[in-house]
C-alpha cells in the first residue's frame, strides 16, 4: 500500500436493466345458500402472465442445440450455443406464455346442529414466474475487467494505485459473440416453454363447540404442487470431451417437471378468554413428499425423497391467566390505588412447542449395511454419537466416491436431528396509572426449562466428527429479560 502497488483487484463493467411483465387475473364466483344448513361457495379464475422482458434486450434467452459453435475447433465439431433476446428471430419476451391458467374453486359448509359445522372446500392456485421471482440473465452484458500488477512475477510493474487499469476498462460485448460466448464456461438460459407453477389444494374439517367455551376443529388438509458451472487449461479431461456440449462447463436451465405433495391431520382446540382464562394448542401430523431434483446428472427421472421441510409431528399451546385479584376481578376489586398498585393487574402467559427434527442424508457415501440399523433408540442418542455410525457405513478416505452413479437415497426419513422441545413463560403487571396512562412491567423467559436444542449432526463418514453434534439451534440457553412498557 505505501509503494502504490496493489497486490490485485478487478472492476465490473455492468449493464442495467428495465425488467417488465404484466399479470392478468379474471375470476367469477357466487355464494349459493342451498338450504338454512347448507351453503356452496362455487369459483373460476383464469391468469395471464405476459413474459418477462428488458427493454434493451440485454439478456440471454434460450440455447441453440443443434447449430455449429464458431468458436470450436474443426476436430471437434462442437454444436449449442447461447441465443439472445431481439437477435435474429429470438423474440424479446424471456420466454412464451402459458396460456392454459384455469383454477377452479368449490367450498361447502353444513352445519349438522348449532354446534356441529362440517366444512370441505378444493381450489387450484397458480404461481407467477416473472421479475419478482428471476432475474434477466445479462451474461454477454456485464464485463469484469482484472487488475493484473504484474506480468513478470514482481519484477516490474505496470499497475498502480494511480492507474490500476492502464490498458483501460474491457467493453461488455453484449450479444456480438453469438453462438460464441462464454465458450469455456458454464452457460445458463431460459426454458423457452415454462410453466406456472401450481398447487392443488383440498381440505376436510369439522368443528365442534364444546363446553366452557372450547371450539375444537380437526381437518384433513391436502395439498400437491407442481412447479417448475471455466475449461482454460491447454488439456482438457477426457470425461469433458465426452459430453454433449464439451465447449461448456456445465448448461443449467429450469425445467417444469417438478412436484411435490402434503398430506396431513391438523387438530386445534381454541378457549377464548373468559373468566381470565385463554389458551389455543394445535398439533399436526404430516407428510411431505418431494421430487424437484435429480439425483445424478445423467438421471431420466426426478428423485422422489422425504423433503427436507418435512416434520411429521409439530405441536403449539399458548395460554393467558390473569389472576383473579384486583379492580375489575373477582376478588379485592376495591383495593385502593397503592394495593392495586401490587396486587392487581399481573397476568402469566406460556408458550410450548414441540416439533420433530430434520431428516438427515449421508451423500454419495458407501453404505453396506442394512439402512433400518442406522436410527438410534432416543435413549441411546447422545451429542457424541446420535446415530449409529457402525451400522454400514465406509469410512476409507481413500475410497471415497467422484465419478460414479450415485444410489444411496438423498435423504431418510428415519434418521432426524435433534427437534424442538421448548417452554417459555412471562409474567406481566399492567397498571392503571391515570385515564390516559398506563404501565407494563414485563418478565420474559426464553427456554425457561434450560433444553437444549441440539444442531444437526456430521453426516460426512470420512470425518473424524461423524455422528457427533457440535452446534445448537434456537434460542439457546436460558433467556431472561426485564422490560418496561409506556402507553398513553
Amino acid at each position: 500500500m505505501m509503494f502504490g502497488i496493489p497486490s490485485g483487484g478487478t472492476i465490473n463493467n455492468n449493464a442495467s436493466s428495465a425488467q417488465e411483465n404484466s399479470y392478468w387475473g379474471l375470476f367469477v364466483q357466487d355464494d349459493w345458500r342451498v338450504t338454512s344448513k347448507l351453503t356452496i361457495n362455487l369459483g373460476r379464475r383464469y391468469e395471464f402472465e405476459k413474459p418477462t422482458s428488458e427493454r434493451y434486450n440485454r439478456s440471454i434467452r434460450g440455447f441453440d442445440f443443434a447449430t455449429a459453435n464458431p468458436a470450436s475447433p474443426a476436430q471437434l465439431k462442437t454444436v449449442g450455443g447461447l441465443l439472445f433476446a431481439g437477435v435474429g428471430s429470438q423474440p424479446r419476451q424471456l420466454w412464451y406464455a402459458d396460456k392454459n391458467n384455469f383454477a377452479p374453486r368449490v367450498g361447502m359448509a353444513y352445519s349438522l346442529n348449532g354446534k356441529t359445522v362440517i366444512r370441505t372446500g378444493y381450489g387450484v392456485f397458480f404461481d407467477v414466474l416473472g421479475v419478482d421471482k428471476v432475474d434477466v440473465n445479462q451474461g454477454g452484458f456485464n464485463q469484469p475487467t482484472n487488475l493484473i500488477p504484474s506480468l513478470d512475477n514482481g519484477q516490474t510493474y505496470v499497475g498502480a494505485l494511480r492507474n490500476p487499469f492502464p490498458n483501460g476498462i474491457d467493453p461488455a460485448p453484449g450479444a456480438s459473440a453469438g453462438l460464441a460466448t462464454f465458450v469455456g464456461r458454464a452457460v445458463s438460459f431460459f426454458n423457452s416453454k415454462p410453466l406456472n407453477p401450481y398447487n392443488q389444494r383440498w381440505s376436510f374439517s369439522l368443528q365442534r363447540q364444546l363446553p366452557f367455551g372450547v371450539v375444537l376443529d380437526a381437518s384433513y388438509v391436502g395439498n400437491p404442487a407442481f412447479a417448475g458451472t471455466g475449461l482454460a487449461n491447454q488439456t482438457v479431461a477426457a470425461s469433458q470431451l465426452l459430453r454433449p456440449y464439451p465447449q461448456f462447463t456445465s448448461i443449467q436451465t429450469t425445467f417444469p417437471a417438478g412436484y411435490s405433495y402434503y398430506h396431513s391431520l391438523q387438530v386445534n382446540a381454541e378457549k377464548r378468554m373468559s373468566k381470565g382464562l385463554s389458551f389455543q394448542a394445535s398439533w399436526t401430523y404430516g407428510k411431505f413428499m418431494e421430487a424437484i431434483s435429480y439425483r445424478n446428472d445423467t438421471d431420466s427421472d426426478l428423485e422422489k425423497v422425504i423433503s427436507d421441510l418435512d416434520y411429521t409431528h409439530r405441536f403449539v399451546l399458548s395460554s393467558i391467566y390473569e389472576f383473579p385479584f384486583g379492580r375489575g376481578r373477582t376478588w379485592l376489586n376495591k383495593m385502593p390505588f397503592a394495593a392495586e398498585a401490587i396486587l392487581g393487574g399481573w397476568q402469566l402467559q406460556g408458550w410450548c412447542e414441540g416439533q420433530t427434527g430434520e431428516v438427515l442424508g449421508f451423500g454419495n457415501a458407501i453404505f453396506n449395511g442394512d439402512l433400518h440399523n442406522i436410527e438410534l433408540p432416543v435413549s441411546q442418542r447422545r451429542a457424541e454419537r446420535w446415530f449409529n455410525t457402525d451400522a454400514g457405513f465406509n469410512r476409507n478416505s481413500a475410497q471415497v466416491l467422484a465419478n460414479n452413479i450415485q444410489t444411496l437415497s438423498t435423504r431418510f426419513n428415519g434418521v432426524r436431528a435433534d427437534g424442538i422441545n421448548n417452554f417459555d413463560v412471562s409474567l406481566f403487571k399492567n397498571l392503571k396509572i391515570k385515564e390516559r396512562y398506563n404501565a407494563q412491567f414485563r418478565l420474559e423467559n426464553f427456554n425457561a426449562l434450560n433444553h437444549v436444542q441440539f444442531g444437526g449432526p456430521n453426516t460426512t463418514p470420512i470425518n473424524a466428527a461423524f455422528g457427533s453434534i457440535t452446534g445448537e439451534k434456537g434460542h439457546g440457553q436460558r433467556q431472561i429479560t426485564l422490560g418496561v412498557k409506556l402507553l398513553f
